[in-house]
């Protein structure tokens, strides 16, 4: 089930797999590989448009076919990170997971600084170098880039994106399904209103509204808006 509150950043002891070949399910593999304590990786399921072929190996995992063919697997598997780029195939995927009663764990790469006081949620996906502070809430499948920084209180929703080298200031918050793109700069207590994308390298200093799609000239695009749905 996919839980809303923190999570273990431990995998469980028992096999699992990872939904997705494409670079971000690349990245999680390597997060997976490179603990220490090297988790039990039955093998990976190919999300739609993924180009791997079935029977290949990545990182000497087997790439083992389409999501469809996963119930076969069912009793084999006990966990999965689904490390799909598109937000709604996430929720889509994971909805599936729900009814196979597959537990979505996240992904914290082991070169990742995640605060004690931090909240990682179920699917989250962390990736190398990044920084998470005190009392930040990463939500349910969210995906923080390499060298992403989300600073002390800041919230990145649910299903959102921080892209790599981006920064989410003190106490900022970004919705569910937001896109912030890599190296972007999000000002401290910003609010961003969920389906809002913030392009790559964009300054962020006023609140976003709700779904806007936000360039280089970010401080002008808003004058307090309507925000509902913020997390």
């Amino acid at each position: 089930m996919l839980h809303t509150s923190p999570m273990s950043r431990e995998l469980p002891t028992g096999p699992g797999c990872v939904i997705g070949t494409g670079d971000l399910g690349r990245e999680v593999l390597d997060s997976l590989v490179s603990r220490s304590r090297r988790p039990e990786i039955r093998g990976l399921f190919k999300a739609e448009f993924d180009t791997a072929p079935i029977g290949s190996w990545m990182r000497d995992v087997p790439v083992l076919g389409p999501l469809n063919v996963l119930p076969r697997y069912r009793h084999e598997i006990e966990w999965a990170v689904v490390a799909v780029a598109s937000a709604s195939e996430r929720e889509f995927i994971i909805a599936s997971l729900e009814e196979a009663n597959i537990t979505v764990v996240p992904a914290v790469h082991p070169d990742a600084t995640v605060s004690a006081a931090a909240t990682i949620c179920s699917g989250a996906i962390v990736g190398a170098r990044a920084v998470i502070g005190a009392e930040a809430r990463v939500g349910r499948s969210a995906v923080c880039g390499a060298g992403c920084i989300i600073e002390t209180g800041a919230v990145l929703g649910d299903f959102a994106e921080l892209g790599a080298g981006a920064l989410l200031g003190r106490r900022a918050r970004a919705g569910e399904r937001v896109e912030i793109g890599a190296g972007a700069l999000v000002r401290e207590e910003t609010l961003i209103g969920p389906d809002a994308r913030i392009q790559m390298g964009a300054v962020v200093t006023q609140d976003i509204r709700a779904g806007a799609c936000v360039g280089f000239e970010a401080e002008r695009g808003s004058t307090r808006p309507e925000l509902g749905g913020v997390v």
